[in-house]
């Protein structure tokens, strides 16, 4: 990351990341190029249980709103390969976090990208990961369904 120096009368110098305490324990909450700056909305603080660990999904904008997630919603990830099989990844993993409708003046919307935080053991972060980086990942609601008993089910992990 590159530190540098916006003029005081900067409409958006309140939405820029200030080096130093606005980094402790935050995490990039969607992907930024180079060059771009980031900001205060771009950063998600952790907010999990001991021993665990969150991470981002990337989603579609219309899915949180279509599926109605809720913070403390259990979903389950499914993972479809170009050969057309589909698989859990995990299931019944808790949300954690959902976007925020923050505008930022003269840009809309913070983000054009969405994205579910979820909270994950060590196993099943390494099984989203490599879903993510091999498949299309889909996100499914489980809140409220029978706990799913499959071979690959990775939600106790």
């Amino acid at each position: 990351m590159t530190t540098v120096q916006v003029a005081a009368n900067d409409p958006l110098v309140g939405f820029y990341v200030v080096g130093g305490t606005d980094l402790d324990g935050s995490y990039l909450a969607r992907s930024i190029l180079e060059g771009e700056p980031v900001l205060r909305t771009d950063l998600e603080q952790a907010e999990q249980a001991p021993g665990r660990r969150t991470m981002s999904i990337p989603v579609a904008p219309l899915v949180v709103s279509g599926l109605g997630l809720r913070v403390g919603d259990k979903i389950d990830l499914i993972a479809t390969t170009a050969a057309g099989e589909s698989t859990f990844v995990v299931t019944g993993v808790e949300v954690v976090r959902l976007p925020g409708a923050e505008v930022i003046p003269g840009f809309g919307s913070a983000s054009t990208s969405s994205w579910v935080t979820i909270e994950v053991s060590d196993q099943q972060a390494l099984a989203v990961a490599a879903a993510e980086a091999n498949a299309t990942v889909d996100l499914v609601r489980s809140s409220g369904a029978v706990p799913l008993a499959v071979g690959n089910d990775r939600s106790d992990s």
